[in-house]
């Protein structure tokens, strides 16, 4: 309860997104940031208050417990992956690994599925990606997406979705690997294809400045 600072902001702004993804009914965006630039007080939900906390919690595990995360730092980013791995576990996901090698290390794309009702065939993929630009942290790019790609995996939980909904944490989406054959995102792509996937649509979480526009 009380004011929101700017970073607190931004991570309501994720927040609203994580609950507009899932289908769930959010406080309109707008107030929050309008009030905020107003420099009047908001007042957030028990809801609201949680999910900001669970994003805030994810952020700070990735780009400051964790911090740069790539394949110079194979380390960190064998952390960060098993950071997405076990907070999939506990959601009751099991976790798939589209593993690949990139000048000696081992590198993976991540796969948590919710199964499907009725056109379980028929695939939604969500996907963020979990490495950071050499030199950064990656706090917004990207582990802000993350963070909302764990909370929508969170609310999916909870709902029967007719698609079945797949969330993918991918690895290698920053240069020197972009538009490259080592771009996670293309490694996933390929197999997706030769298994012959109905993918019906795909939605990115690329930060959240980008992805709320």
């Amino acid at each position: 309860m009380g004011e929101l600072s700017v970073a607190e902001s931004v991570v309501e702004a994720d927040a609203h997104c994580c609950r507009w993804r899932a289908g769930c009914r959010p406080a309109p965006l707008d107030y929050y940031l309008i009030a905020e630039a107003q420099g009047e007080a908001v007042r957030m939900s028990d809801d609201d208050q949680l999910l900001t906390h669970r994003l805030r919690a994810h952020v700070t595990s990735l780009a400051e417990e964790i911090g740069e995360r790539n394949v110079l730092n194979s380390e960190a980013l064998r952390r960060a992956a098993a950071y997405i791995d076990a907070e999939w576990g506990a959601l009751g996901y099991g976790v798939e690994r589209l593993e690949y090698d990139v000048s000696g290390i081992r590198c993976a794309n991540l796969i948590a599925t919710r199964e499907g009702s009725t056109r379980r065939n028929e695939i939604l993929l969500l996907g963020a990606h979990y490495d950071s630009v050499v030199g950064s942290p990656g706090a917004n790019d990207n582990a802000s997406g993350v963070a909302a790609l764990l909370e929508i995996s969170r609310m999916f939980q909870a709902l029967e979705p007719a698609l079945t909904v797949r969330f993918v944490a991918f690895v290698n989406e920053e240069p020197p690997f972009f538009w490259t054959g080592q771009q996670g995102s293309r490694v996933y792509a390929e197999a997706a294809r030769r298994r012959g996937d109905n993918i019906r649509l795909m939605a990115v979480r690329w930060h959240v400045n980008r992805t709320c526009r």
